[in-house]
């Protein structure tokens, strides 16, 4: 087994807990692709998941995203949401690749404030 050779931590708040007031106007999408359930991932980053959402009772996402050893394109390898093996989208690919950090509201989920940041 090869190391993942680049991590990013993305956490995701109630926007409430940083005194913002936002509106969600999300929509469900009419075609969604299957991810796979955290419930089935069996790995130690699931475990650190679940570990800091015990520890931290305001935050709603915690994810853990990597990229292949091989190189190729990033996923989600552990989350608290069944979206396992989703792939980045090009926020993601900005911590990973760039490594940037990023603290705003989601653009999807308006009511959400994102931390994104690179692991090493």
């Amino acid at each position: 087994m090869t190391p993942i050779k680049t991590l990013l931590f993305a956490l995701a708040f109630p926007s409430t807990a940083f005194g913002a007031t936002i509106t969600s106007t999300s929509s469900a999408a009419a075609s969604t692709p299957i991810y796979g359930a955290a419930a089935k991932n069996l790995i130690f980053a699931q475990q650190l998941v679940y570990d800091l959402l015990a520890k931290h009772s305001d935050l709603e996402i915690v994810g853990i995203h990597g990229i292949p050893p091989t190189g190729g394109n990033g996923t989600i390898i552990a989350i608290n949401l069944d979206r396992i093996g989703k792939p980045d989208d090009s926020d993601d690919d900005a911590v990973a690749v760039d490594h940037k950090t990023i603290m705003a509201p989601n653009v999807l989920e308006p009511s959400k404030f994102e931390i994104a940041t690179p692991a090493l």
